[in-house]
């Protein structure tokens, strides 16, 4: 008799788990990708600003500018091109988390 009962909560315990990891697993998948490109995106982030200020440091060190070459840079970093396919690629990527933002929403 206890093993029976044991094997019944056993069952109910399962059958809980799954119809719930069933509902939230859609959120849980979102959450953890919205999360690496979170990382991915700090990660470039810290890449560009690192650059600048190698780029600073060297064009102060090496050129010896009379004006400050702060603006300059960051012009220049904005108008850094990515070539057509990244382009597609980012676009895809920005119209994706926009809509895992709104399905983690519902």
């Amino acid at each position: 008799m206890d093993s029976n009962m044991l094997s019944y909560i056993v069952n109910i315990v399962y059958i809980v788990f799954v119809f719930g990891f069933s509902f939230f697993s859609r959120k849980l998948q979102v959450s953890l990708v919205l999360n690496k490109i979170s990382k991915s995106l700090t990660k470039l982030k810290n890449m560009r600003d690192k650059a600048r200020d190698e780029a600073i440091s060297a064009i102060t060190e090496l050129g010896k500018p009379e004006t400050d070459p702060k603006p300059r840079i960051d012009a220049l970093l904005h108008f850094f091109l990515f070539n057509h396919q990244t382009w597609i690629h980012l676009e895809l990527l920005k119209d994706w988390s926009i809509w895992l933002m709104q399905q983690i929403n519902e």
